[in-house]
């Protein structure tokens, strides 16, 4: 076995089986990114596109994000509706092409992280192209449902790079960007304390301030920002014994997807 990988692999290093191997992640990319556009102009399926396409709606209307009266339908940090607003400008059709779109380059991105964390030096194809094999249903689930798991993960793979080629500030803010789409990467500035990247931490905390704070006031106001992150903490960082956030009915179940839930 261990044999027939080396030849495996020895022959994904030539000349004809790179192109080959760059003409399938192209046409695959290429199919992830149109499929879901596609897919709503035919159909009308929206998936979780839609609720990005709401929020987005919601903040170039000067809405509540987070009604008092029900459970929130957008469930992210404020930050992630202001910068959903600029796809939403242009339609649900362009916000669905353009969220596929930015997963693809997040793909990308998180290849060419992950091969460089691997190795200085350049990585061969054959881990690359197992380990894309094996993680291409949940690279498509990314697509197909809309969510910004590739996107989040570029983020993270970005930061532990970035820490080890001695660029504390960027890993923070790139961590700090990714909390503001979804909060739980905030988890990464106790791995800065234990590690004492001390300016990673410190550059987490004043990017996340301004992303949360500081950037939405041009477009929500002093008053409606201070809402905004107030009613968000209210719905979402909590936990009761009933359940979690504004999903009570599956916090604590396999559903939820967490190590949490997934221990129940």
């Amino acid at each position: 076995m261990i044999a027939r990988l080396r030849i495996l692999t020895e022959r994904l290093e030539g000349s004809r089986a790179r192109l080959l191997i760059r003409v399938l992640f192209l046409t695959t990319a290429t199919t992830f990114t149109l499929l879901p556009f596609v897919r709503f102009l035919h159909s009308g399926t929206q998936m979780d596109y839609r609720t990005w396409f709401d929020a987005g709606q919601t903040v170039l209307r000067g809405d509540e994000l987070y009604p008092y009266t029900q459970n929130f339908p957008f469930m992210y940090p404020p930050t992630c509706a202001l910068l959903l607003a600029a796809p939403a400008f242009f339609g649900k059709p362009a916000l669905i092409l353009i969220l596929s779109a930015l997963n693809t380059m997040a793909w990308i991105l998180c290849i060419r992280f992950s091969s460089a964390l691997m190795s200085e030096q350049r990585v061969q194809n054959g881990p690359i192209v197992i380990a894309s094999f094996i993680v291409i249903p949940f690279v498509w689930s990314s697509y197909h449902l809309g969510q910004p798991s590739l996107i989040l993960l570029a983020l993270m793979l970005g930061a532990f790079l970035s820490l080890r080629h001695g660029q504390e500030i960027l890993a923070g803010a790139l961590v700090a960007l990714a909390v503001a789409i979804k909060a739980f990467p905030l988890l990464a500035i106790f791995y800065f304390v234990y590690r004492r990247y001390w300016m990673a931490a410190i550059s987490l905390v004043i990017a996340l301030v301004i992303l949360l704070f500081l950037l939405p006031i041009p477009f929500r106001g002093w008053h409606q920002t201070l809402n905004d992150a107030r009613d968000w903490q209210r719905g979402m960082l909590h936990y009761e014994q009933g359940g979690i956030a504004q999903r009570p009915e599956r916090g604590y179940t396999w559903k939820n997807q967490s190590i949490f839930g997934l221990a129940n």
